[in-house]
């Protein structure tokens, strides 16, 4: 199993998709934080 996943984050390497994969959670939790303030994981499990 771990040759399976070691080979499909060698193909990722150099793309956007790996950016993406870790980006997207940490713009979901910048957004939350600065537009509700307290309620940062009540905003992101919503969105």
């Amino acid at each position: 199993m771990f040759r399976l996943i070691h080979s499909e984050l060698l193909k990722m390497r150099h793309t956007f998709a790996l950016k993406l994969f870790v980006a997207a959670p940490v713009v979901t939790l910048g957004l939350g934080y600065f537009l509700s303030g307290n309620f940062v994981q009540f905003t992101a499990y919503n969105w």
